[in-house]
């Protein structure tokens, strides 16, 4: 029994695209080899989708890359003769990620000011997501930063303090939530509500790797090591509405000495999420080997 490079991707839908069948997406091997909560593929599943027997075939499948090798759930062990055998090399699509480290921005790109009689404000920054930029068909597949399809969105902040409190007069920051909005084509924005469950299939919040936060309520303490990650899971919201937007809105708080002589600053304004490597880590293709067996 012997299968194709495209069979065991574009059949199994695994791939990129129909015009890329050995470059896989990492979201749907995340899905193929259960390594997303919530989602799991049987033993079932895998011999009435993927190996298409009328009769009950055992079956070891695998994936290696980048140092990982991954299993499909329900594998037996090959045995040493009489079994049919596939191995292909393959690319990974690894998806974008926006690692926003602020201490490599100039002191005001990202902050605003307030005045020194001031000791405390709360603001937003915001990571602006253009569908009409990101869902560009002249940009190859292996390489299009695709949410609508099958690629999650991954927002890393980092540096925050030590890029504003130059000064020292910070007392405290505390990141506060995160609020999702909807650009109009009129350009006004309008909030998309629900976000209440933070254990979901939309989002993954996080501060310092840690459990989950709520995107709503949070109550997280900033200092000069903190590090908070968002993920939106595909399909992002209205993402098939070509011209619309979506703004995600990053909420802090702060208290600041009052006797210090510069304005105070905090973070502010918004990071396109695009094309552009200065702005975004581009989706990178990783070397991998599908492997497999059935008897």
């Amino acid at each position: 029994m012997a299968w194709s490079t495209r069979q065991t991707s574009s059949v199994w839908g695994l791939a990129v695209s129909k015009e890329t069948p050995n470059i896989l997406s990492r979201e749907k091997v995340n899905k193929f080899f259960n390594l997303i909560p919530n989602f799991t593929f049987t033993a079932e599943d895998y011999r009435d989708k993927v190996i298409f027997g009328e009769l009950m075939y055992l079956y070891n499948i695998s994936l290696s890359t980048g140092g990982d090798v991954y299993y499909a759930e329900g594998g037996d062990t090959v045995p040493t003769f009489q079994y049919g055998y596939m191995r292909r090399l393959v690319k990974v699509k690894e998806p974008s990620v926006a690692a926003i480290n602020f201490t490599s921005y100039a002191s005001g790109y990202y902050a605003g000011n307030l005045d020194a009689n001031e000791t405390s404000v709360s603001e937003d920054f915001a990571v602006h997501i253009p569908y009409d930029v990101l869902i560009n068909r002249s940009v190859n597949p292996a390489y299009r930063i695709d949410p609508p399809q099958s690629e999650r969105l991954t927002i890393d902040l980092t540096g925050m303090l030590p890029y504003l409190n130059t000064t020292g007069d910070i007392a405290s920051m505390t990141f506060t939530g995160m609020e999702l909005s909807k650009q109009l084509d009129d350009g006004s924005m309008i909030v998309i509500p629900g976000l209440n469950p933070y254990e979901n299939d939309t989002y993954s919040l996080k501060v310092d790797g840690g459990v989950p936060v709520p995107a709503i309520g949070a109550a997280e303490s900033v200092d000069d090591g903190s590090m908070i990650t968002m993920e939106l899971y595909p399909p992002l919201p209205f993402s098939n509405e070509i011209t619309s937007s979506l703004d995600l809105n990053f909420s802090f708080s702060y208290t600041f000495s009052n006797n210090m002589t510069p304005p105070h600053r905090y973070l502010s304004g918004i990071h396109p999420y695009d094309y552009n490597p200065a702005n975004v880590i581009q989706p990178q293709l990783v070397d991998g080997v599908m492997e497999v067996a059935v008897w």
